[in-house]
């Protein structure tokens, strides 16, 4: 028990909890992040043409909307986003964002292999997966 005593000991023992420490902190930041992530919108467009952000005009135009707007993507929202194409991605952040600025419009993904009754309802329409509908009241 000698060894306990030693300092390159108590210098490991310090150094080991230290690291111990960071280690924690760095995944319960990520875990908060995360969590805050999904309730508020935390991503930022650094593009110099704001490819993944809504316009100025179309932010001013969204509150005058006065009838319900659904968006329907016709994939789940991982696969739509993992297709091989940056406009895939692009289009979803883009699609996320517009029931942020109005409670009339709604974004849902539909998987069409679990939910057949959208492409017999629009089967003159010659839909497939990853098509995006938007449909709103009747005039």
């Amino acid at each position: 028990m000698k060894f306990l005593k030693e300092r390159k000991f108590k210098y490991g023992a310090i150094a080991t909890v230290m690291t111990v420490c960071i280690i924690a902190v760095v995944v319960l930041f990520n875990v908060i992040v995360n969590i805050l992530n999904q309730k508020i919108n935390l991503q930022y467009d650094v593009t110099s043409n704001d490819f993944f952000e809504i316009s100025e005009e179309t932010k001013a135009y969204i509150p005058t909307i006065d009838k319900n707007i659904e968006i329907l993507v016709l994939e789940s929202k991982e696969d739509f986003r993992s297709i091989d194409s940056e406009y895939y991605n692009q289009a979803s952040n883009i699609i996320d964002q517009y029931p942020q600025y109005s409670d009339k419009i709604s974004v849902s993904y539909l998987d069409l292999d679990k939910h057949p009754n959208i492409a017999t309802q629009y089967s003159q329409d010659n839909i497939k997966a990853a098509d995006i509908i938007v449909r709103t009241e009747s005039v």
